[in-house]
This record gives C-alpha cells, sequence and structure tokens, in this order.
C-alpha cells in the first residue's frame, strides 16, 4: 500500500479489477474497482468515462470527447458524463482559479 494525497493524484483508470492511480511521479496499481474508488473521491474528482475518473485541478481544458490535463496528456470523455464534467470544470474555474 501507498499512501498518496488527493492533490497529487492526476487521474485513475480502469484496467479490469485493477485500477491504475496516475500521479505526477508515475502510475501506481491497485487491486480495486474504479467504481469503489469514485465512492471515497472528494468533489474535485469526477468520472469522464466508464474506465476514467478525473482530479480536477489537473484539467487544462475539455472538449465533448477529450480532457487535456495539464501535463498534455489526453484522457476521453463519454457522451453520458460531459454535461457533469463540464458543470464541475466551469465550477472548479470559477472557485479555484478567478
Amino acid at each position: 500500500m501507498v499512501r498518496i494525497p488527493y492533490n497529487d493524484i492526476m487521474y485513475f483508470v480502469s484496467a479490469l479489477q485493477y485500477t491504475d492511480i496516475h500521479t505526477h511521479a508515475g502510475v501506481e496499481r491497485q487491486l480495486e474497482r474504479l467504481k469503489n474508488i469514485e465512492a471515497l473521491m472528494p468533489a474535485q474528482f469526477v468520472r469522464c468515462h466508464r474506465s476514467y475518473i478525473v482530479n480536477m485541478r489537473s484539467v487544462y481544458s475539455i472538449t465533448p470527447m477529450w480532457i487535456t490535463t495539464v501535463s498534455k496528456e489526453m484522457i476521453p470523455i463519454s457522451k453520458t458524463f460531459f454535461d457533469s464534467v463540464k458543470e464541475k470544470f466551469i465550477q472548479y474555474v470559477d472557485k479555484e482559479v478567478l
């Protein structure tokens, strides 16, 4: 087990029963389903795809199909989750950036 502060996590990716935790320092793999991790995360994390949860702190921009992270990685957004991602992004920018 590794302790990772929320602010160090950029996003989570599901890989069957495992979840890869992408941080600024690298990737950690955990034997846990994404839906269980999602239930434990604070409001700054949002589900953007059935296989991804992203930390709003790491989002640089969004389009209807992609999230671009501050490290220039591309994360898919499904149509199902786009409205909630867009709303969270606007709230985050209004509260944290401006």
